[in-house]
């Protein structure tokens, strides 16, 4: 369904004028967001109110007021989406402006960002800065409570130095004694780790056959008893086929589960609430098949009923969170590219946004072949997308890495300084709202526990320190962060 709506858009910015002796302390030039229009499938209509609420506050960080009554000039906005692609125009008649962009829907917000840059340099030109009063400006107490600082390395636990190359991590209660234990995945062997907030562990390890390259670990309490299971979601190193691996810990160590199944798996938070085991069909580069929940029985893992979902909605990394705004939840998925998306439905045929940022984290590569040649290699990052509703921290956690430049760029060099965000949905944009300490070295994954049942939440990740050389041994080691 498509719908076109013209809206006023009032009181977005309020903007607060000091007079002193009868003399404004600076002019400062405003204007009026008189008409949106917006035309295009009524999942995206927030883009209605939520691209002027963008341009009202690029402009305001540049000096341009945005009121609902001014003497200024009004813009005019308008935004088509259609078939994936957008296409963003304004105009000021008063000052003769006019701006068209088009691409794709991803670069939309990118051209906000360009328009608004370019209506305050418009509304700037010629406008001579305020002279200095002599008169002192009037104490404004803040009546908003600062912010906590941001957690650095500093404020963390970390462990020493591993001979291993750590692809994935998770944290749970695996024994059923309140105590959260962690497992960290390499090739070949699975970690056992003691992780408090004094010092990180290891404890224990337990091998599976290294022809199976690592994708994800998770936990589920599949059966209520208190205690988690441990999937480990493969991909074989020679054809490709997907295999999942389960282990239950038995007391002292960790023991498979029935045999490997033929799927990646992935748990989720449904919409009804609850976690779940999830799971969906792999064939090479090319195909992936629907995706079903799935239960642990006797002989291992065995799929349900496939869940009405997109097509997009790839195990890789999508979850159900609460939304910062509002009641209900919202999906979050983590595309192929590094592109966080927020669905309202699930099953609808595009995402309602898709960030500006790219969000990475662990990788494992698909690779189409014809006899020896190789044909083709596609890379995957697999983020891991934690929905997260803790007291008024609402949205996902996901990986934030300061140097990336896109998942074509695996090496250390492109990525480094990472750290865990938590992002929520305030109803227009993608907003961060914690994060934790950013690490060295190439933050793979994550997982956000409480790790002492203090009430507050923690960051447990695997950082690479040092990739595979000759040797065939890469260098990593596991942090602990408050989440602020």
């Amino acid at each position: 369904m498509r719908f076109h709506m013209k809206k006023r858009v009032a009181g977005m910015v309020a903007t607060m004028v000091l007079l002193l002796g009868g003399t404004a302390m600076g002019a400062q030039p405003c204007l009026s967001i008189d008409e949106v229009a917006y035309n295009g499938p009524e999942a995206s209509g927030y883009l209605k109110t939520g691209v002027a609420q963008m341009v009202a506050n690029r402009l305001g960080e540049a000096g341009v007021s945005v009121l609902t009554e001014c003497d200024g000039p009004s813009l005019d906005i308008s935004v088509t989406l259609f078939g994936g692609t957008a296409n963003l125009g304004a105009s000021m008649e008063q000052k003769g402006f006019h701006f068209s962009r088009s691409g794709t829907e991803a670069e939309l917000i990118g051209f906000v960002g360009e328009l608004a840059d370019e209506v305050a340099g418009k509304m700037t030109a010629g406008v001579e800065a305020p002279k200095a009063s002599s008169v002192p400006a009037p104490v404004v107490k803040n009546e908003v409570a600062t912010p906590a600082p941001a957690p650095t390395e500093e404020d963390s636990v970390r462990s020493d130095i591993f001979s291993m190359e750590v692809q994935s991590v998770v944290a749970a209660d695996l024994n059923g004694d309140g105590v959260v234990e962690a497992v960290a995945a390499t090739r070949g062997t699975l970690f056992l780790l003691n992780v408090s907030k004094k010092a990180i562990a290891e404890s224990g390890r337990v091998s599976y056959p290294d022809y199976l390259k690592p994708v994800r670990l998770d936990t589920l309490d599949f059966d209520g008893d208190g205690n988690a299971e441990v999937l480990l979601s493969t991909v074989h190193s020679v054809n490709q086929d997907p295999f999942t691996l389960v282990f239950r810990h038995d007391g002292t160590s960790l023991v498979q589960v029935g045999k490997p199944a033929p799927f990646l798996s992935a748990v989720v938070t449904l919409p009804e609430g609850g976690r779940a085991c999830i799971a969906q069909r792999l064939d090479g580069i090319d195909y992936w098949g629907d995706i079903h929940r799935v239960s642990l029985e006797a002989k291992g893992l065995e799929l349900g009923q496939p869940l009405e979902m997109n097509d997009a909605f790839h195990v890789l990394g999508w979850d159900t969170a609460p939304v910062l705004k509002g009641d209900g939840n919202g999906y979050f998925l983590l595309s192929e590219g590094g592109r966080l998306g927020f669905w309202n439905d699930a099953t609808a045929t595009a995402s309602v946004y898709r960030s500006d940022e790219n969000f990475g984290g662990s990788r494992f590569f698909l690779t189409k072949a014809e006899g020896s040649k190789k044909q083709e290699e596609r890379r995957y990052l697999v983020s891991r997308v934690k929905s997260v509703g803790h007291g008024n921290l609402k949205g996902v956690g996901v990986l934030k890495h300061k140097d990336s430049l896109g998942h074509f760029f695996q090496g250390m060099k492109r990525y480094k300084n990472g750290q865990v965000v938590v992002v929520g949905w305030n109803g227009y944009e993608l907003a961060p709202v914690a994060s934790s300490a950013a690490f060295k070295g190439f933050l793979i994954d994550f997982d956000i526990v409480d790790i002492d049942g203090d009430g507050e939440l923690e960051v447990f990740g695997g950082v690479l320190n040092k990739k595979a050389g000759l040797s065939g041994k890469g260098r990593s080691y596991f942090v602990l962060s408050p989440l602020k």
